[in-house]
């Protein structure tokens, strides 16, 4: 279950041309994000549940841990079918009585809309109480919320007070977070420098989006010393934990020799990781290596595949490389609709090389075929990132 999430400091651009025209090699990071539920039992320490049955007992009684447990195995379906309605009602008297992990809990639940209506309102409440109570995790949520600006007016400054607060607590990834405001000036003024230290701080710590974003300062020499080699350390760390924008990043690295040896194996290798785990940069990245053979036979199927799973994320360099591939009908069926469809969606998203290319797609349609697209475009609603294992 995930919060809501920060903007992180904006990458390297790699937009190059390459191979055919239009078709680019897209980079930068995508967003991280915080923790959700904490799901630490609160009166066993080998973390193991009790019984359901004398749990319940406890917690019908009025027991405030036994209810806080039960909601918890409701939530994992341990020893029960799983139930977020229940876990929520449970939750909920838990956090009456005060229980601060419970207040947390009940707060993301209320976040995702996950056995409740989803209301940020109230996730901002109870946010609020764990907060006061110093739960960690709490203050870097209603940070978020603070940031984003849902269930509350948007305010830098209070996400930036919370923020630090989550980071003096020891919640290791609000130094990403911290780093990011400074480093975009939001609630303060932009200080690559203090951005880079809380960078560091939670690098440190073993963060790989704070090793990501420092990485990201390292190469655009931004309150640090410029140094792709420093650079590449601390992609290859963030990635080597299994951190997708990091792996995009690196394979960015591979594919234009900036930094490493170029090779087309390894770049294709390491935004294969990335793309497996939804990340739409290493999507888009990953079909332009398919539909040009790079590191792989080249393969126009899996180029389409790949530039769909990113172009339904948001992708517009995704969108209009789909587009045009329909379009052309080049090594795959022609798809004109569909086709014109993603040249259009790519266009409101700012991709100028589309609108020079809808013209002669529209060519050969009818006035009913570009309706259609064009309808379709409109109804076009990004999808976030999805669960990616059952890819391959």
């Amino acid at each position: 279950m995930n919060c809501k999430k920060f903007n992180p400091l904006c990458g390297k651009s790699v937009s190059k041309l390459f191979v055919i025209g239009w078709l680019t090699f897209g980079g930068g990071i995508a967003v991280h994000q915080a923790d959700a539920l904490t799901t630490n039992q609160v009166i066993n320490p080998k973390g193991e549940f009790p019984d359901f049955k004398k749990t319940r007992a406890g917690a019908e009684a009025g027991n405030a841990p036994d209810q806080m447990n039960l909601a918890l195995m409701y939530l994992r379906g341990d020893g029960t079918k799983q139930d977020y309605s229940e876990a929520a009602r449970w939750f909920h008297q838990a956090a009456d009585k005060g229980l601060a992990q419970a207040q947390y809990n009940l707060g993301v639940l209320y976040d995702e809309g996950q056995g409740v209506s989803q209301d940020y309102a109230e996730a901002l409440s109870w946010y609020r109480k764990a907060a006061d109570q110093a739960y960690p995790e709490a203050c870097l949520n209603l940070a978020i919320l603070y940031y984003d600006g849902l269930g509350v007016g948007q305010s830098y400054v209070e996400a930036l007070t919370w923020c630090r607060k989550a980071a003096d607590l020891g919640v290791i990834r609000a130094f990403a977070h911290l780093g990011t405001l400074y480093a975009n000036g939001n609630g303060v003024p932009v200080d690559f420098k203090e951005a880079a230290r809380w960078y560091q701080k939670g690098s440190e710590k073993g963060s790989p989006a704070a090793q990501t974003l420092l990485a990201i300062l390292h190469e655009n020499g931004q309150g640090v010393p410029k140094d792709q080699k420093e650079a590449i350390h601390l992609y290859r760390k963030a990635a080597e934990k299994n951190y997708a924008p990091a792996q995009a990043n690196l394979g960015s690295k591979y594919l234009y020799g900036e930094g490493v040896e170029q090779n087309d194996a390894l770049a294709f290798e390491w935004y294969r990781k990335a793309a497996l785990q939804g990340n739409a940069d290493a999507e888009f990245n990953f079909g332009c290596m398919y539909m040009n053979g790079k590191g792989v036979a080249k393969d126009m199927k899996e180029a389409v595949k790949w530039y769909r799973l990113a172009a339904e994320q948001g992708n517009s360099s995704a969108q209009l490389n789909l587009g045009v591939c329909l379009a052309a009908g080049k090594d795959l069926p022609k798809d004109l609709v569909e086709g014109y469809k993603w040249l259009n969606v790519a266009a409101r998203n700012g991709e100028e090389k589309a609108h020079s290319v809808l013209p002669s797609v529209g060519e050969e349609m009818t006035a009913k075929e570009m309706g259609e697209g064009i309808r379709r475009a409109v109804t076009f609603k990004p999808k976030p990132k999805p669960d990616r294992e059952d890819l391959e």
